[in-house]
Order: structure tokens, then C-alpha cells, then sequence
């Protein structure tokens, strides 16, 4: 006869819990990570917030450790799930009837397109002290609504090098609106007279 009346237990765990599967290699997938005693049989389901629908059912015998559970954002018959907040949940029950479960909420898939633009508001200015077109603003747009994790704003020569780079830390507040260059480098030396352009990269917390 058993007797048991201590119940399995388990944690979950993701590194982030946004993504965005797209394909692109960059948060393409969530990982979902578990810290187990070991159970008679786990059950793990996605569930879709809007409905309460199950997207991803998995089964796990007892007989081998646990294993993380890597989603794609796609359903069980290979179909992208949309955009949305989802649920992890994972439950067992040992020989001895103990049941256990954990839920592990707010998994958000986005897959809306991203932009980065730029826009200079002048075609030329002269840095030269005069109080006369000494600086150019240089207006920068985002995604509205989409987490940055950082931006970077450089500015190029004719000939491909990179003179001057400005950028920015983690938040959505941390994109400017317009960035102001007085014509230095970031040595603080002032550059030469020629043609420059503007290159922005944004990575956003999705992926």
C-alpha cells in the first residue's frame, strides 16, 4: 500500500514574454522552462485570453526529466495563432492523487510590422557659429505603440564612414523626436564640408 500526501511540485519560466514569430531569427520562438519533482503524468496547454481556447496541448511521462517546451507561436495542426495574450498552464497528478499546476500568464505574440524613418528639415546647413543655419534637425519615427529596446541614429560620409552616432537606452521613451546635429564628429571635431546621410536601426523588444 502507498501512501503518499506529498504533492509534486514544478515552476515555470520564460526569459521574456513577448515575441514575435515572424521568422527573422529575433524572439522568433519562447521558451518555456521548468523546475520539476517528478509527477505520474504532466499536462501543458496554451490557451488563447480572448476565448479561453486551447492552442497547444503537450504530455509528458514521469520517467524522464521534465522538458522545456519551445512555441513557435503556431496551433497544433501548424497554424499561426494571432496576435494576442496567451496562457501557459501545466498541472500533474502523482500515484497518490496529489495534484499540482502552475500558469505562467501574459505571453504576447505581435507580429505587426515594424518601421524606422528619417527625415532631415533642411537639405544643407552651415555650422560655422553665424547663428544661421548652424545645426539640422533630423526627425526620427518608430513604430507607435511598439516597445524599443534601443535605437541608433548615425551619421555616414560620402565615402561610407560613420562620423557621428547617437543613441539611446531601453524604453519606448528613449526615442527622440528629432535629433540636432551641429556638424561634429563624435571626436567633437568639427567635420568637412561634403554630403551626409542618416541611417536609423531601432530593435524592438519583440523581436
Amino acid at each position: 500500500v502507498l501512501v503518499d500526501t506529498t504533492p509534486p511540485t514544478v515552476r515555470v519560466g520564460a526569459a521574456y514574454l513577448l515575441f514575435s514569430p515572424e521568422g527573422d531569427g529575433n524572439r522568433d520562438v519562447i521558451t518555456l522552462t521548468h523546475e520539476a519533482t517528478p509527477g505520474d503524468r504532466w499536462e501543458a496547454t496554451i490557451t488563447d485570453n480572448r476565448d479561453g481556447s486551447v492552442v497547444l496541448r503537450r504530455l509528458w511521462e514521469a520517467d524522464r526529466r521534465l522538458p522545456d517546451l519551445v512555441w513557435d507561436g503556431l496551433t497544433e495542426s501548424g497554424v499561426r495563432v494571432p496576435d494576442g495574450t496567451y496562457t501557459y498552464r501545466i498541472s500533474s497528478t502523482d500515484e497518490g492523487g496529489n495534484s499540482v499546476s502552475a500558469n505562467l500568464e501574459g505571453i504576447r505574440v505581435d507580429t505587426v510590422s515594424t518601421l524606422a524613418t528619417v527625415v532631415a528639415n533642411g537639405d544643407a546647413f552651415s555650422p560655422n557659429d553665424d547663428n544661421d543655419r548652424d545645426t539640422i534637425g533630423i526627425f526620427i519615427t518608430g513604430t507607435a505603440g511598439t516597445e524599443i529596446d534601443l535605437w541608433q541614429l548615425t551619421i555616414f560620409d560620402s565615402t561610407g564612414n560613420a562620423v557621428r552616432t547617437f543613441g539611446g537606452g531601453r524604453g519606448s521613451e528613449s526615442l527622440p523626436e528629432v535629433v540636432i546635429w551641429n556638424g561634429q564628429n563624435d571626436a567633437g571635431s568639427m567635420v568637412e564640408d561634403g554630403f551626409y546621410r542618416a541611417s536609423l536601426s531601432i530593435n524592438y523588444v519583440k523581436g
